[in-house]
């Protein structure tokens, strides 16, 4: 397992995460945020508890493809996620989060999608998004059935293309 108490909110050269671990758990200060500086190979699982991980446009990613069923990513109830460049969130070709066999959301987490031309795919083991925010311009586009459990925010500069989805879902409110 890798765990580091990170006394500084930025990633630097000498700060920062490793290109290749075990495992990685986060769990930070809620206000807090780590901001990437470099693609994560992970080799069994991601567990995110709280705080913010702000991945910019890198690669958190399993590199375990025989056994991925039993690799899981954990998304805790006060962390959030966020997703920058034209990154999407589990997609095999353009997702941060790439290659985990199980995806495990809280509903009370929070992943935010601000990068340039980005694709909101569902999660691939169903579970569905906690809190979605989309934000800073650029389009969004919704690939398939989306199910947020908690609230749906498009903040302004941000626009969503919903024409490729059959089914936008959100349990509590879209803002």
């Amino acid at each position: 397992r890798y765990w580091r108490d990170w006394s500084s909110d930025v990633c630097s050269s000498d700060l920062a995460l490793p290109s290749s671990v075990y495992a990685l758990s986060m769990a930070k200060p809620v206000n807090a945020v780590l901001t990437a500086d470099r693609a994560c190979t992970i080799w069994q699982n991601l567990t995110l508890a709280s705080g913010t991980l702000d991945a910019q446009g890198f690669l958190l990613q399993n590199a375990t493809t025989a056994t991925v069923g039993s690799r899981a990513f954990t998304l805790g109830g006060d962390a959030i996620l966020r997703v920058g460049a034209a990154n999407g969130f589990a997609d095999a070709s353009t997702g941060t989060v790439r290659g985990f066999g199980v995806y495990n959301l809280d509903e009370r987490s929070t992943v935010e999608f601000y990068g340039t031309n980005q694709s909101i795919e569902p999660i691939p083991t169903g579970s569905g998004y906690g809190n979605l925010i989309v934000s800073n311009g650029g389009i969004k586009t919704v690939w398939g059935a989306l199910l947020v459990r908690g609230n749906l925010s498009v903040q302004s500069g941000s626009s969503r293309s919903e024409e490729h989805t059959s089914e936008l879902q959100s349990r509590q409110y879209l803002v």
